[in-house]
């Protein structure tokens, strides 16, 4: 799973294409337009030693309740607990769970899903890809426009207050005023919120959904595990680091790299 895919595309040819392919070009106007609060809940518990995060099995049953049952996004590790427990479920090569190039083509594979089934999907990513989904989101989601329902799953790097690394840190001060300038409701996951207490806020988000409304759960640091145990490999012969290696060694001394954050740039550093 890596951070980032392709980015030699268009600004809106991928989730055209993913809309077509997925679900068909067929659109049309959903239900009334419905106020949309800024904020459902914001749990400002601090984490606290020895509290037990909420599995993730527990988000996709409320999810899978709410009609939900077709995942797709961009891995994280904030999100590893989720990401792990989907992996575990539904691995990556079947129709209910697709590892996306970006977040952008994530959201329009859950406009496709919603124009073909009428259930909404599911769209996670690290608060980063909040860029790359802003297009979707205010063109072709928005209650203005065809108001087609998401849970998007939002993992919260930066978080003020929170160390992180450097790259982080603007974006995790902007995330919550990017969702509300979209218009998107959303609710924040702690380590310390109880699930009885996600239960209750989730309900909310649902009714969103239920409106036709894309939500959001935003994700802080250590609030997601994982009982399962996925097993990751492939039959590849060559590792992503002797990939980077082979690469390195056949460059000239002239020759420039661009790479994206992440573990790609720290093993070709």
């Amino acid at each position: 799973f890596g951070k980032w895919g392709w980015y030699w595309e268009s600004r809106y040819l991928p989730w055209c294409a993913a809309v077509s392919l997925h679900g068909g070009l067929f659109c049309r106007r959903m239900k009334s337009l419905v106020a949309k609060p800024r904020r459902i809940c914001y749990n400002d518990m601090n984490t606290m030693h020895g509290v037990i995060a909420m599995d993730a099995q527990h988000l996709l049953s409320a999810c899978r309740d709410a009609g939900i049952d077709f995942f797709t996004g961009v891995p994280d590790s904030q999100l590893k607990g989720l990401c792990d427990t989907l992996f575990a479920t539904y691995g990556v090569k079947g129709k209910q769970h697709i590892v996306a190039a970006n977040e952008g083509n994530a959201i329009a594979l859950c406009a496709g899903h919603y124009l073909a089934t009428g259930r909404p999907g599911l769209c996670y990513m690290q608060n980063s890809g909040l860029g790359n989904a802003v297009n979707p989101i205010a063109s072709l989601m928005d209650g203005q426009v065809y108001g087609l329902p998401c849970l998007l799953v939002v993992g919260w790097r930066g978080e003020p207050g929170v160390h992180d690394e450097p790259q982080h840190v603007k974006q995790g001060q902007v995330t919550l005023s990017q969702l509300e300038l979209l218009d998107v409701p959303y609710m924040v996951l702690d380590k310390a919120m109880t699930e009885d207490e996600f239960d209750a806020s989730f309900a909310d988000i649902r009714a969103h959904l239920d409106a036709g409304c894309t939500a959001a759960i935003v994700v802080k640091k250590g609030a997601l595990t994982c009982s399962m145990k996925p097993k990751y490999g492939n039959a590849n012969a060559m590792t992503r680091e002797e990939a980077v290696g082979v690469i390195a060694r056949l460059a000239g001394k002239r020759d420039v790299f661009v790479s994206t954050t992440g573990k790609l740039s720290r093993e070709l550093f």
